[in-house]
């Protein structure tokens, strides 16, 4: 009896420090969470800003599709290089459509540059990414006119 006596109130004090200690890490995952949300709205707004003062348009074309993403087709793509890439050209326009393969939960900001010859486009990925693989595809449109010789995606020649 003296020993229930003993342990019972270290017990209590036990379970006391261990439930302040849970909500302690649930409130740094939430302030996380809230932060990662406000720096991806914010990414969103500039990609609007960007997009207007670059004259191009960068957007999803379908939904994330995890169709044929079986480990065969995994292996073929797990460099997540572009592929499917389209190119359609004329005198105040040139449209790439492209499809990669990256992790699903992700959105996608486009950027634009150009020199003499060269139009150079990429993209890149925010947000929290989720523990499966997605098919994404997307379309750069260019409201320039179109004598470049060299076009690039993400830093190589398409």
């Amino acid at each position: 009896m003296k020993t229930i006596l003993i342990i019972l109130p270290f017990c209590i004090l036990l379970s006391y420090c261990t439930n302040e200690k849970k909500e302690v890490v649930s409130n740094e995952i939430i302030v996380e969470e809230s932060s990662m949300e406000e720096s991806l709205e914010e990414a969103k707004k500039n990609q609007l800003v960007l997009m207007n003062k670059k004259s191009f348009d960068f957007t999803c074309i379908g939904e994330c599709d995890e169709r044929s993403l079986y480990e065969g087709n995994y292996g073929k793509y797990r460099n997540l290089e572009p592929f499917n890439i389209k190119k359609t050209i004329s005198d105040s326009l040139i449209s790439i459509e492209f499809t990669f393969i990256a992790e699903c939960c992700l959105e996608f900001f486009g950027d634009v540059n150009h020199s003499k010859k060269i139009l150079e486009l990429s993209y890149r990925a925010e947000g929290s990414p989720c523990d499966c693989l997605c098919e994404y595809d997307y379309k750069f449109e260019i409201y320039l006119n179109s004598d470049f010789s060299i076009i690039k995606l993400n830093g190589k020649s398409i």
